[in-house]
């Protein structure tokens, strides 16, 4: 299923073959990258606490320059902003510049080739401490945190280790096209999504005594649980499509639907039988992603159309914690933890009118993107603002790993936000 970079072998490792059952997809469609003029965001701003940064960095020196409008299905993610340590932050942009067309990925019709220059910045001073630049085969996302200050970094299929010196150390290396990446909250385990691939001579089989079936198997999405350090797989399973899955240590929460805009979640273990943990009600397909080890949050819809309405906080006992109210008109939703697990930031988009979750949206129907800091345990809102320009995509806001500070790419500047002392 992999090439794997490590010293370590895998002798003895038992694989887990099984067929998922119906997992929770993407809340409405998975969005591109829009933006709005700085002037409108004003009309979303009624009911946000006035906030003030701590520090605020211009980017313009570093050759940052905000996006012009792009379609809202764009789906480019075109910067990643991320905290190493309270003190230091890693931005990386996308730029312009010349290429040399790389022959070591495979060859991409749309033509999304393009440069990413990364930087790691000192706090307060930001000051730049390391820089390089990467040339990217497409707009998937490429950087994620993990502990110490480590990331994994994707170019192509290969996924690497990046140090702090931005450095990079081969890890994994998938045999299909790269779809999604997704980490537990204790970033100890990854769930690693690509195309299936089929022996050329099993696939000419399959065309010539199925012809109506051979199109879906040869979409098959190859799903591979990995455990990081030190490095393993756990569990493999293939789907029909693409699906965002929350991971735990004991295994991945599904969600299922019922009837009457009721829904079940479940905790499937890595080994062993299913667990029932309890029932939502949404009329929207609930998103739902892990806050901890042994908490969930479910972003809900109610009424019709099916606009989202709240967040709601669970125990794997099916028992809710606390529930927030999402605002009026906001839709799609973005997640940002501290590696504490004290904190989970949100950002959403916030339209001129309300929309359903799988409504098509334009740049037109978007007036400002509103970020909310909770805290984890308790749901009590710690900070709330708004910014632009809009990246739906996401990758323009970050925790500390601590949870005492938030970063917003705001106005052509990094804005560096203190937790602590805000209102709830």
């Amino acid at each position: 299923m992999y090439r794997m970079h490590d010293s370590r072998t895998l002798t003895g490792m038992k694989f887990l073959y099984r067929e998922c059952a119906a997992v929770v997809l993407l809340f409405g469609l998975v969005w591109g990258e829009a933006t709005a003029q700085t002037h409108a965001v004003s009309s979303a701003l009624n009911d946000v606490s006035s906030v003030r940064p701590q520090v605020r960095i211009p980017l313009a020196p570093l050759g940052y320059f905000p996006p012009g409008e792009l379609p809202a299905l764009s789906n480019y993610s075109l910067v990643s902003l991320d905290f190493i340590d309270s003190n230091h932050l890693l931005f990386s942009f996308n730029i312009a510049g010349l290429m040399k067309r790389s022959e070591d990925c495979e060859p991409n019709a749309d033509d999304t080739e393009h440069k990413v220059r990364a930087v790691v910045l000192n706090l307060p001073s930001g000051s730049v401490e390391w820089q390089t630049e990467w040339e990217l085969s497409d707009y998937a996302p490429f950087l994620w945190p993990l502990q110490n200050g480590e990331f994994l970094f994707r170019r192509c299929s290969q996924i690497s280790l990046l140090d702090t010196h931005l450095d990079i150390y081969p890890y994994i290396h998938t045999k299909g096209q790269f779809q999604l990446l997704g980490l537990s909250p204790d970033r100890s385990l990854l769930l690693l999504e690509s195309k299936h691939v089929q022996h050329e001579a099993a696939a000419k089989k399959l065309s010539q005594a199925q012809p109506a079936q051979s199109t879906t198997e040869l979409r098959d999405i190859d799903m591979n649980f990995i455990r990081i350090h030190p490095l393993g797989v756990i569990a493999v399973s293939r789907t029909q499509g693409l699906a965002t899955i929350p991971l735990l240590k004991a295994g991945f929460l599904e969600v299922v639907g019922l009837h009457h805009s009721k829904w079940q979640v479940n905790l499937q273990p890595y080994r062993g039988e299913l667990q029932v943990v309890g029932r939502i009600n949404s009329t929207c397909i609930p998103q739902v992603v892990a806050l901890t080890d042994s908490t969930f949050l479910a972003a809900i819809c109610e009424g019709y159309p099916a606009t989202l309405q709240f967040y709601q906080a669970y125990n794997l006992h099916g028992q809710r914690l606390w529930q927030k109210p999402v605002g009026e008109n906001y839709t799609l939703p973005k997640f940002s933890y501290s590696a504490n697990e004290s904190s989970v930031a949100i950002a959403a988009l916030h339209t001129t009118h309300a929309v359903a979750a799988l409504d098509p949206l334009s740049a037109e129907d978007i007036d400002g993107q509103g970020i909310t800091v909770y805290d984890t345990h308790t749901g009590k809102r710690v900070l709330r603002m708004m910014t632009a320009p809009i990246y739906t995509a996401g990758g323009n806001f970050a925790l500390s790993p601590h949870g005492n500070r938030l970063a917003v790419l705001h106005n052509g500047a990094i804005e560096i936000y203190g937790l602590n002392s805000q209102p709830k």
